[in-house]
């Protein structure tokens, strides 16, 4: 009895093989990028109810110093004594003169520890006698926000 194979080509087998595995390839990526997708949204931070809720921090000791007359460095200590870390401060102020100013202090203060921020003011244009707003930064999500809701203030004579 003689029998007669028949048998895939090479370049047959080859061609399929290539694409089996490029359906299984997408099949894999498609399932793990919904499993991304998922886990993602869950994870998404509320930035307000962090601010609201785990966000804790005081300011002591404000001081003014520097040599130059026109230009000060006003600093102050932050203990973050909240459960998140602080990403950063803005200052809102203003002096006698009535002038406004605004800095933005990108530095960050981990929870429960205890630091000293300055930002630099121009006395000559917003006087010696300032008042000012510092409002903390979290970061969460890929989003930035400022708290607004729990800005604290300070006051200062710079001589």
């Amino acid at each position: 009895m003689k029998m007669n194979k028949k048998a895939v080509s090479p370049l047959v087998a080859t061609i399929l093989l290539v694409a089996i595995t490029i359906v299984i390839a997408f099949l894999v990526f498609w399932w793990y990028g919904d499993l991304i997708g998922k886990q993602l949204e869950k994870s998404k931070v509320d930035l307000e109810k962090v601010c609201v809720n785990d966000l804790d921090y005081s300011v002591s000791s404000p001081e003014c110093t520097g040599n130059d007359p026109t230009k000060k460095i006003v600093s102050f200590f932050v203990q973050n004594s909240g459960s998140v870390k602080i990403g950063g401060f803005k200052v809102d102020g203003f002096g006698n003169t009535g002038n406004t100013f605004t800095e933005e202090i990108p530095y960050a203060i981990f929870p429960g520890i205890n630091n000293k921020v300055s930002f630099e003011v121009d006395t000559q244009d917003v006087g010696k006698n300032l008042e000012f707003d510092i409002v903390p930064m979290v970061y969460g999500g890929g989003k930035t926000r400022y708290c607004s809701e729990k800005a604290q203030k300070a006051n200062i004579v710079c001589s």
